[in-house]
């Protein structure tokens, strides 16, 4: 049998990347290669027919025997180590990976390697490279999440790791490079000087495709926002900063945040932005039939995000 491995560091949620890697899954399948999951967590490979409408669960799993739930970030440093251990009992053709940190796959590999990019880390360790890419030299997550004490101990130390198993060059270490947007693509030219192959996450199979949209002119002066309750996804800014003064600018105006919060983390974010909410004097729910100002909604069911896009403005 012919073997592809589909590195992921963590696929036990819902997200645009475990979307991405889902779908490479079955896509190398019908192209002949039988898939192998590694990943850094444990999870469970039927959820995805459930979350997505696509089938992992006949594929072999390679997953580390222990855990690292309480060092979320340190957790990239080990993506390399399910591959390698996947690679060295299936010795696969190819492997996709959309980590950075898979130096120790290079060396002296006997298959096709895709590297895959959502965001290319080097905007946020070259202090050159950040401030050409954002136009006041930082990047407002990372000052946010990292800057301060104790965090920025626990970023430094990950910086002075992440050499060790990070590959320098992605056009030198694959034989293929791909990213998710031309905007990030934009991005790691800047970083590289090289430009990457543009391959937007799919649209899953169980996402029903409007052939008719509703017409503008019936549709609510509603903004919905859809992406996992994270703090990178800056929702705490959004209803601080944005949502009252669309209230107040905007008669009628309404802010629903669709998004995935199935683990602690997740829903520690999630109930701080409720809370943020509360406290700029907005109406929250999780309820859309419910009258608010902001409505919250975690795991919630395609068919209510994809009937409240199709109402919004």
């Amino acid at each position: 049998m012919n073997y592809s491995v589909v590195a992921h560091r963590f696929w036990g949620d819902p997200g645009g990347g475990q979307l991405v890697c889902a779908a490479v899954a079955y896509s190398l399948e019908r192209l002949g290669l039988t898939p192998v999951l590694s990943g850094v967590f444990k999870f469970d490979p039927a959820k995805y027919k459930e979350w997505f409408g696509i089938d992992l669960s006949r594929y072999p799993v390679v997953t580390l025997p222990f855990e690292l739930n309480a060092f979320g970030l340190y957790s990239r440093l080990a993506s390399w180590w399910p591959a390698k251990k996947a690679i060295d009992k299936y010795k696969p053709s190819l492997v996709f990976i959309d980590e950075p940190t898979y130096k120790p796959l290079t060396k002296g590999r006997m298959y096709r390697l895709i590297e895959y990019i959502h965001f290319p880390l080097e905007v946020v360790l070259s202090p050159e490279i950040k401030k050409r890419a954002y136009a006041e030299g930082r990047d407002p997550y990372f000052e946010e999440r990292y800057s301060k004490f104790p965090l920025n101990v626990y970023w430094w130390l990950f910086s002075k790791l992440l050499p060790m198993v990070k590959r320098e060059n992605p056009f030198h270490s694959a034989d293929l490079v791909l990213v998710n947007s031309r905007w990030t693509a934009d991005l790691v030219q800047l970083a590289f000087g090289e430009r990457p192959e543009v391959l937007n996450p799919p649209i899953a199979p169980n996402v029903d495709v409007v052939e008719r949209p509703r017409p503008f002119e019936e549709r609510k002066p509603i903004v919905v926002m859809l992406g996992r309750f994270s703090q990178e996804k800056r929702y705490h800014w959004v209803v601080r900063e944005v949502a009252p003064r669309l209230v107040k600018e905007v008669p009628g105006a309404r802010l629903v945040i669709f998004g995935g919060a199935a683990t602690p983390t997740l829903r520690a974010y999630y109930e701080r932005v409720k809370s943020l909410a509360s406290e700029a004097g907005l109406r929250v729910s999780d309820d859309l039939s419910k009258e608010a100002d902001v409505y919250l909604v975690a795991n919630a069911p395609r068919r209510l995000i994809n009937e409240a896009m199709d109402g919004a403005r």
